[in-house]
């Protein structure tokens, strides 16, 4: 016998909570926040035959939908059960998005607002929620009265995904914490430079080198970089092709890279390429 408020899986694959067992003892299942369907969208009633017994990372459970009716989630990945409440640093994960849902609304999930989520968890959590969106408020009071904070763009927020949904060059984007200016300055080295890095801003080739999507001293993008960007690993127009020497990220480019020798000259330090007059 299911009890109301317990986790199960459904045969389609989804995960909510049991919210009513009628007398024939079919169950009714709210969908976890990464399952929803359209606002208005009945709940689905099944046999408890068919669900199983789930358990899920608390953070997995939290979710709201907002004024334009996007569903905002903490993306957390379902096919990994916790030992405890959450999975290995999901707890500072779930912190964070409860304090940025604050003044969202209602939660997914039957609670009111988030620091009534939050107090499902522990006093703990609660706590710490509780102090995180006192900090937030007083961090927007010292922005609307600052001039700096004024001229700033803001810029575009986007609903997480989950883990197990992310593409290959989503999950290294994710790993290496790849901005948008980052990404913006690999589209246009890709697109329009076949493979270099063009005009970007130092402190960008900076962070780009020290995650190496692109050459240090030099402009190609590397192959780590095309991978972050799933871009076709070989430029249009390929001159240069880096040997087994030891050089750091051996790939294709469109160009040498070339280093004065004092015994051969110029030499390209990807693929030994020699050249006097260069």
């Amino acid at each position: 016998m299911f009890k109301i408020g317990q986790i199960v899986k459904t045969p389609l694959e989804s995960y909510g909570w049991v919210r009513h067992v009628d007398g024939n003892g079919d169950v009714t299942v709210e969908p976890l926040p990464d399952f929803v369907k359209p606002e208005g969208t009945p709940w689905a009633v099944w046999n408890p035959a068919e669900l199983v017994p789930a358990k899920v990372c608390g953070c997995a459970t939290l979710g709201y939908r907002d004024s334009d009716g996007r569903v905002w989630a903490t993306g957390c990945d379902y096919s990994r059960t916790p030992k405890a409440t959450f999975l290995p640093g999901h707890d500072a994960r779930a912190k964070s998005f409860l304090i940025k849902a604050w003044g969202a609304g209602r939660m997914f999930g039957g609670f009111e607002h988030s620091l009534d989520a939050a107090r499902s968890f522990s006093d703990k959590i609660s706590l710490a929620v509780a102090k995180g969106i006192d900090n937030a408020r007083k961090r927007d009071h010292q922005r609307v009265n600052s001039r700096r904070w004024r001229s700033q763009v803001n810029r575009p927020e986007y609903p997480a995904q989950r883990e197990d949904t992310l593409t290959p060059a989503q999950r290294l984007q994710k790993q290496l914490k790849v901005t948008a200016p980052m990404m913006e300055a690999l589209a246009h080295g890709l697109v329009r430079w076949d493979g270099l890095v063009v005009g970007a801003k130092t402190g960008t080739v900076v962070a780009l080198q020290s995650r190496g999507l692109v050459e240090k001293g030099g402009q190609g993008i590397t192959r780590l970089g095309r991978q972050v960007m799933d871009y076709e690993m070989r430029p249009d127009k390929p001159v240069c092709e880096a040997i087994d020497n030891g050089y750091a990220d051996p790939g294709v480019y469109p160009e040498h890279f070339m280093k004065f020798d004092d015994e051969v000259g110029y030499r390209c330090i990807r693929c030994g390429h020699t050249d006097d007059s260069y």
